[in-house]
């Protein structure tokens, strides 16, 4: 690890090499970026891919290297989709041993953690295999195991350890980490499921990037759902643009919204995990994976720009400033 400066991850575990460099300084990372699950796989058809859409990212990700007279600065975390959720919940993987401690049960998750990391890593590749066509340098950057997580039911996931040494030495060769939700250990109940949105927030805490985006198969947040489960538009439904935080956490959304209606598909998480984030002084963004916005806000974030130019579509929470 020669040259790599441990500075750029004050605060986490960085191994004896932090530990020895008396370097202060490290590349800025312009952005980190989540794609759903649903942006890159069929989330209606088992362990399927949607190698239209990845695509369809990759080549704004190209764009921005054409653009940008320099060598942006990313990260990459992706959903699950249609790939792991099954044997998540056939073993139960996310109660870990609080769920029972016997021989049988160790053994039952240690199957279901091979089995959901196996999937994981198919859906990794395909991925990277598409980014590498486009002539994106990605390599993987899993979770597991080098982050930890203490869990108790009924009570938020915590992150206890993130070493991030590896992901570190990626960034600083000028490479695009890949990194996604994933099984890893867990201080408390042997084993848990880490989502992408925390470890988003937890790298967007630590790294401090100029924009966070979260890029999904929808525009934004909306008052409504904008597509009933017939696949029909609901014209009744309207996107909200920003949503400013303030320092206590509080936030607010027009009277006429109903989140309610995805709670179990993500979005009222995303809107928590977005504040969080945006407590720290960082702008969020919610937007269609692979469209011309997402590209808008990456090529901001690159720039140094606070507001995306153009006429791009999608959702911004900020912290709220108090003149």
């Amino acid at each position: 690890l020669a040259g790599f400066p441990g500075g750029i991850f004050a605060g986490v575990r960085m191994g004896d090499y932090a530990a020895q460099s008396g370097e202060a300084a490290a590349p800025a990372v312009d952005f980190i970026i989540k794609l759903g699950g649903a942006a890159v796989t069929h989330k209606s058809q088992l362990e399927t891919p949607n190698p239209e859409s990845i695509a369809l990212i990759a080549k704004q990700f190209s764009k921005l290297f054409e653009k940008a007279g320099r060598r942006p600065r990313f990260i990459v975390c992706h959903g699950a989709g249609s790939f792991g959720h099954h044997y998540a919940k056939k073993y139960s993987v996310h109660l870990g041993t609080s769920a029972g401690e016997s021989p049988e049960r160790l053994e039952e998750l240690k199957r279901g953690v091979s089995l959901i990391r196996a999937q994981l890593a198919e859906l990794t590749a395909n991925i990277a295999g598409i980014f590498v066509k486009a002539g994106l340098d990605v390599v993987h950057t899993p979770a597991f195991p080098s982050w930890i997580t203490h869990s108790v039911p009924n009570q938020p996931q915590n992150i206890a350890q993130a070493d991030l040494t590896s992901m570190g030495q990626v960034i600083w060769e000028g490479f695009i980490p890949i990194i996604y939700g994933d099984c890893v250990f867990d201080d408390a109940q042997k084993y848990s499921i880490l989502s992408g949105d925390l470890i988003v927030a937890h790298l967007a805490k630590v790294l401090k990037p100029k924009a966070v985006i979260f890029a999904s198969d929808v525009d934004g947040v909306f008052t409504a759902p904008p597509v009933s489960e017939s696949g029909a538009r609901n014209s009744d439904a309207f996107l909200i643009p920003r949503i400013e935080v303030d320092a206590n956490g509080g936030y607010s959304i027009p009277k006429t919204s109903n989140l309610a209606h995805d709670v179990t598909g993500g979005m009222l998480g995303k809107l928590e995990c977005g504040k969080d984030i945006a407590m720290t002084g960082i702008p969020v963004y919610l937007t269609r994976a692979g469209s011309d916005s997402m590209y808008q806000i990456c090529q901001a974030a690159v720039q140094k720009k606070m507001t995306p130019p153009g006429t791009w579509r999608g959702h911004e929470k900020r912290l709220k400033v108090n003149n």
